[in-house]
């Protein structure tokens, strides 16, 4: 069911730009979001995905989007569309669209650890957030070093460094050092977005 939203061109267009200046991290955890997005998320989302997607290929290309957003300009909006492309096939499927449209909602603790969740099934113990955990995220739209940089950046927001010192026998290394990000940890973190955790 696709209602046209024309009208919603203006608000997606600033959407997408909050959405491109979000650190790789973030964008990668909505991404991982908007595949379980509740229906306040899918009605919206979709809504504007059937009104793009014309000739019901099941994706969105820069020159869908183009046409779409006319007064936007073209140089300016590959550069957005490059950001919300993670995944670096040139087109953008619903769940990717999708992942736009969490940026400044309220988030709930219980999708955030399911996120995260997401995130670290393939680590030993599963219970921390690390470079190796990401790793398989990574390709050349969404390059490793800046995910783990942006990683570095959470652990340092969320205090999570203070937890052991350098010089505690129990941790050798602290866990900046190590980039390691506890749940709570990521759970503060993403409430750093322009949006809320309840």
């Amino acid at each position: 069911f696709c209602r046209h939203a024309k009208a919603g061109a203006s608000r997606l267009w600033d959407q997408l730009k909050d959405y491109a200046k979000l650190p790789l991290l973030k964008r990668l955890v909505f991404r991982v979001l908007s595949h379980h997005a509740g229906q306040d998320v899918r009605v919206e989302g979709i809504d504007i995905f059937c009104a793009i997607d014309t000739s019901r290929e099941g994706h969105i290309t820069v020159d869908m989007l183009a046409k779409f957003l006319p007064t936007v300009d073209e140089s300016e909006l590959e550069e957005v569309f490059k950001h919300a492309d993670l995944s670096g096939v040139g087109h953008l499927t619903v769940n990717a669209f999708l992942a736009v449209f969490f940026q400044g909602r309220k988030l709930l603790k219980p999708e955030l650890s399911r996120a995260f969740h997401h995130l670290v099934q393939d680590s030993e113990g599963g219970e921390v957030l690390t470079e190796e955990c990401l790793a398989a995220f990574a390709n050349e739209t969404a390059p490793l070093d800046t995910i783990v940089s942006d990683l570095a950046n959470a652990v340092s927001f969320s205090g999570e460094h203070n937890v052991y010192p350098d010089d505690d026998p129990r941790h050798p290394g602290s866990v900046a050092s190590k980039g390691e990000l506890t749940l709570a940890g990521f759970v503060k973190y993403m409430a750093s977005t322009d949006c809320s955790v309840t």
